[in-house]
């Protein structure tokens, strides 16, 4: 009997494969993209000239297949239509939500310095470089900060990390009873991007840096969906992905920043994730536009 396939990106199908076992079958198939290629292949290898022609012309031909195509962001329409030849009546946008729950109650008053929390993968697309630079210049201000997560950067970003001390604290992967522990004593969630990363990429601790109840500090480019979302909801501050001395300021003013205006933008992240991000919350689009899309 017909079944609906939902895939989830990459989409690196053989295109001709795909094609013929979902229409021999009279199956439908929805893509749901939740990285954008080629633009994620670009930010995270550089890739020539060569490769990136080869990689745009298979995820082309793979999303010329699907009945639907899913994205987590109106910034992917303007590519999906004219730079991968999606017809505009087959893209449809629904954001991500949290896929865990967390404790937003309101946190209690923090002794000692500000806490700032990094967790997920420290790979190449995520900036931590930029944001210990950053707080090498802000040695005269007391802060801490806790990365709980490992990638192919650790290695980088440890060497980077070393002039600060016991001011940095790598934790490795943690469980998710233990990342709570780290969640609950932060002052601020960071999600920092490379330049153009903004374009490829949502990334899910975002959410959960909202459900929380952190205020984040985004260093994404400027009006991107990161960008537009965190300024118009004022649960946070953003910089200008991969410029040191922005993110150095915007630091600087998360520091300097009162108990009370931290606990204000945390208090609007939770309602945020309240509003729009929470699994029965945000769930409820995703199924609505996917019995539409039927």
């Amino acid at each position: 009997a017909p079944l609906v396939a939902l895939s989830v990106t990459p989409p690196f199908f053989l295109p001709a494969v795909l094609r013929s076992a979902v229409r021999r079958r009279g199956h439908r198939l929805i893509h749901w993209l939740q990285d954008m290629y080629p633009a994620a292949i670009e930010v995270g290898v550089a890739p020539s000239l060569a490769t990136k022609a080869l990689v745009t012309s298979i995820v082309r031909k793979s999303l010329s297949v699907p009945d639907a195509v899913i994205a987590v962001t109106d910034d992917w329409q303007g590519e999906l239509t004219n730079g991968l030849y999606v017809p505009a009546e087959r893209v449809h946008v629904c954001e991500n939500w949290c896929g865990v729950e967390l404790n937003g109650a309101p946190h209690p008053e923090k002794q000692g310095p500000r806490r700032l929390l990094f967790a997920g993968n420290v790979g190449r697309v995520a900036d931590m470089q930029t944001v210990v630079k950053a707080l090498l210049a802000l040695t005269e201000i007391d802060w801490k900060l806790d990365i709980c997560g490992s990638g192919a950067a650790v290695q980088e970003l440890a060497e980077l990390s070393r002039p600060l001390g016991s001011r940095v604290c790598f934790h490795g992967e943690v469980s998710e009873a233990e990342l709570h522990k780290y969640y609950g004593r932060a002052s601020l969630g960071l999600v920092p991007l490379r330049k153009g990363a903004s374009r490829a990429s949502v990334p899910s601790k975002t959410y959960a840096y909202f459900a929380a109840g952190l205020p984040v500090l985004a260093s994404v480019d400027e009006w991107s969906h990161l960008d537009r979302l965190v300024s118009s909801e004022g649960v946070g501050w953003c910089a200008w992905a991969g410029d040191v001395e922005d993110v150095a300021r915007s630091l600087r003013d998360v520091l300097s920043a009162s108990d009370a205006d931290l606990r204000a933008r945390g208090s609007r992240a939770r309602a945020l994730y309240d509003r729009r991000y929470s699994p029965e919350v945000g769930s409820s689009p995703f199924a609505d536009l996917v019995e539409k899309l039927l």
